[in-house]
């Protein structure tokens, strides 16, 4: 990874093996579901950040002991930002409406923006331990 983002969506179209192999994977079904999962997830997660971003909270012997908790946390909010921001990035009409259906686009952009916020502070005070 190189950091180029394409759009397999669009790249494919010309080759007919690897869209009809895409098409098979990008499941209306299917997008709907994992938008769902991480769209909701944003809730919790950014839930989750603020109780241990509360002032006088994080501190190195709390950060210690919760380590796995918070490393998971972390992993989980990555996950959730990468598909999301990958997803609403989308160049195909269709797809894009299953991840962003209308009248929630700011909404969902709003959340993503808040996570990404909450995962920063998260990083900078675990760094200044």
């Amino acid at each position: 990874y190189m950091g180029y983002v394409v759009d397999l969506t669009q790249q494919w179209t010309n080759f007919k093996a690897a869209k009809k192999a895409l098409k098979n994977v990008v499941d209306r079904r299917q997008v709907q579901l994992t938008r769902d999962a991480h769209s909701g997830n944003v809730v919790k997660y950014r839930a989750e950040l603020k109780e241990h971003l509360l002032e006088g909270v994080l501190d190195e012997q709390y950060a210690v002991e919760k380590t796995p908790q918070l490393l998971a946390l972390m992993r989980n909010c990555h996950a959730a930002l990468r598909w999301l921001v990958l997803h609403m990035a989308s160049k195909d009409r269709d797809l894009l409406a299953l991840v962003c259906p209308p009248g929630t686009e700011d909404q969902l952009k709003e959340g993503v923006m808040h996570l990404l916020v909450d995962m920063a502070q998260l990083r900078v005070r675990l760094k200044t331990l």
